[in-house]
C-alpha cells in the first residue's frame, strides 16, 4: 500500500509504503526529496540519530539535492502513522547552510532510521554527525566535521585551510587526500591500528596514537613545516584509521 503527497511550496515528494516483516513487525518507509538553490559555498549540516549518510559532490553543480529514506518499524499501522506524523524531520535552508536534522536533541529510537543521499558541488563545507549508521563523502573540497556513534567514516576528497575531524565509534575511519596537503596529523584508537599509505610523513607514531606532519611542497622540493596550514583530528574508539593519497585521475 503506498500513499504519496507533494508538499505546497516546498518542492518535497514524500512516499510511504506498508510492509510487514519476516519477524512479524510493522515496517513505514518514507521517501522525501528537496532541492535547494544555492548562490555560493553551501554548508551542509545533517544530525540524526541514526541513518547513514553519502555524499557525492560535483564541480558543474550548483545546487543541494536531498533525499532522505525514513524507516520506522512498530507493531500496528496507527502507531506508526502516528509518530511519522509527530516525528520532527526537517530539511531547511538559511541562505547558504542546508541543515538537514531532528528537531529533538533527546529523541533516541533503536527502531527509527533515516539514510541521506546528498549531491552538492565541489567547494562545500561538511558538519554531519549520526548516532547510528555510515558516513560516506567523495570529491568534497571544503572544512570537514564528520562523526559516528556506530559505523564507518570515509572521505575522499580535499581540505581547506583550517581544523578538521573525523570520529567513529565501533568503526574505521578512511581518510583519503590529495597528494601534496601540508598538516598536522592527530590520530588516535582505542583499539585497532593507524595506516598511512604513500604519504611522506614525519613525528611520533606509536601502535594507537600518532602526532605526525606532511611533506609539503616548497618549490621543487617538499620539506615539513614547523605550522602546517591544516590540523587533522581523527579518532577511532575503536576501530582502524587508514590515511591514503589518491588523484584527481584515479
Amino acid at each position: 500500500m503506498a500513499q504519496r503527497a507533494v508538499a505546497a511550496g516546498a518542492c518535497a515528494l514524500l512516499f510511504a509504503a506498508l510492509l510487514v516483516t519476516g519477524c512479524g513487525r510493522t515496517r513505514v518507509e518514507d521517501l522525501r526529496r528537496k532541492t535547494f538553490a544555492i548562490d555560493g559555498r553551501p554548508v551542509l549540516h545533517v544530525d540524526l540519530p541514526a541513518g547513514d549518510v553519502r555524499i557525492t559532490a560535483a564541480e558543474d553543480r550548483q545546487d543541494v539535492a536531498v533525499e532522505a529514506a525514513i524507516t520506522l518499524l512498530g507493531g500496528s499501522r496507527e502507531e506508526l502513522d502516528a509518530r511519522l506524523a509527530d516525528l520532527p524531520f526537517r530539511m531547511e535552508q538559511e541562505e547558504g547552510e542546508i541543515r538537514v536534522y531532528v528537531d529533538d536533541a533527546d529523541i533516541v529510537d533503536d527502531a527509527l532510521s533515516i539514510d541521506v543521499v546528498v549531491g552538492l558541488p565541489s567547494e562545500s563545507d561538511l558538519i554531519v554527525h549520526t548516532g547510528r549508521g555510515d558516513i560516506d563523502a567523495r570529491n568534497v573540497h571544503g572544512q570537514i566535521d564528520l562523526a559516528t556513534e556506530r559505523g564507518m567514516v570515509i572521505f575522499r576528497g580535499s581540505l581547506t585551510e583550517g581544523d578538521h575531524a573525523l570520529y567513529s565509534s565501533r568503526g574505521r575511519i578512511e581518510l583519503w587526500l590529495q597528494g601534496g596537503i601540508c598538516a598536522r596529523i592527530l590520530a588516535e584508537t582505542s583499539d585497532g591500528k593507524i595506516e598511512a599509505s604513500n604519504f611522506l610523513i614525519r613525528g611520533t607514531r606509536q601502535p594507537t596514537v600518532w602526532d605526525v606532519k606532511t611533506y609539503c611542497p616548497t618549490g621543487p622540493t617538499y620539506n615539513v613545516t614547523d605550522d602546517p596550514p591544516v590540523t587533522i583530528r581523527l579518532r577511532a574508539a575503536p576501530g582502524n584509521i587508514y590515511l591514503l593519497a589518491w588523484s584527481a585521475d584515479d
